[in-house]
């Protein structure tokens, strides 16, 4: 016997087919196509330096060499003994930030890093850090902020300290000014002239949820949780002013800015490219849904981000 289907199981079986169409399509994708991808357990921070790029883990961070066409090349997994959620590279020595403190590394000549010295009073739970001559300054969510002398990098050890109430979260360094985030403060302000004293200068009222910073030119830019991407001024970088805010972009805890395109991660779910200005709304040009995302960074055409997996993707306009 046939079998008479209703209207509404027909409408549904050509929903379906419609999705599994566009999907294997690669319409998810929305203006983006993947150059690479390596999967991870789950990754938070990234770094890119010298062909390099350097991604924080549960277990410490994965090293890659980026390769023709921009392919990663596994180079080596380093365990620091606890999750990593920071990393900065500069010439041979990397700096890697979380749950065990401070680790430092070295490139050797052969190629692979070793680890040659730790710092657990750098921070017990560190989130960010920024290296100014011999001064690593770190932003540690338990307690607030830390100077770390790694004039010797075999021997850092801590030089200064403010502490502050508990969720420290990023920070960024424009002269002698250091930007700190704080989730239940906002955005504050230190003179570091004396790099081994900071002192407190202001908080900027209007940025609580405050999380990420990024400087570029004489405009901070502050990401934020449920209050959009925010705008200061500094060109007096010791008295920031807000000038412009994308409130449509609710969360804005993950993003790079260039060339006018806002790279920024939508909640737990993905990163969305948006072109950006001061006179008009942001206007969403691509999205590709990962599910989780944590850092991102923008490099010679490509787009790097890191959640369960890093990513290489290129915008297709």
């Amino acid at each position: 016997m046939t079998k008479k289907y209703r209207l509404y199981e027909v409408v549904i079986l050509v929903v379906c087919c419609i999705a599994i169409f566009l999907i294997s399509c690669g319409v998810e994708k929305h203006g983006f196509e993947i150059v690479d991808r390596y999967s991870l357990g789950i990754g938070y921070g990234l770094c890119l330096q010298d062909g390099f790029l350097y991604a924080t883990t549960n277990d410490g961070i994965e090293i890659f060499e980026i390769g023709v066409g921009k392919i990663l090349r596994h180079i080596q997994s380093v365990d620091v003994g606890a999750p990593s959620f920071t990393i900065l590279a500069q010439d041979s020595i990397t700096f890697v930030g979380g749950e065990g403190g401070l680790t430092v590394l070295r490139l050797l000549h052969n190629g692979s890093f070793q680890i040659v010295a730790r710092c657990n009073r750098a921070g017990t739970f560190i989130h960010k850090m920024s290296l100014r001559g011999d001064y690593l300054y770190v932003s540690d969510y338990n307690n607030g902020l830390s100077v770390v002398d790694v004039g010797d990098v075999t021997n850092p050890h801590v030089v200064g300290q403010h502490s502050l109430r508990t969720g420290s979260w990023d920070l960024a360094i424009q002269g002698d000014v250091l930007y700190l985030t704080n989730v239940a403060t906002g955005l504050m302000v230190f003179d570091i002239t004396d790099p081994t004293q900071p002192k407190y200068i202001s908080t900027v009222v209007s940025s609580k949820s405050a999380r990420k910073i990024l400087i570029a030119g004489d405009t901070l830019y502050l990401g934020t949780i449920g209050n959009g991407l925010r705008l200061f001024d500094i060109a007096d970088p010791r008295d920031p002013k807000f000038f412009h805010g994308l409130f449509e972009l609710e969360e804005t805890s993950a993003f790079h800015v260039s060339e006018g395109m806002l790279y920024c991660k939508r909640m737990e779910k993905g990163i969305a490219v948006y072109r950006i200005g001061t006179d008009v709304r942001p206007v969403e040009l691509g999205y590709f849904d990962t599910g989780l995302n944590h850092d991102a960074l923008v490099h010679d055409g490509l787009v790097y981000f890191v959640g369960r997996a890093i990513y290489v993707l290129r915008l297709v306009r």
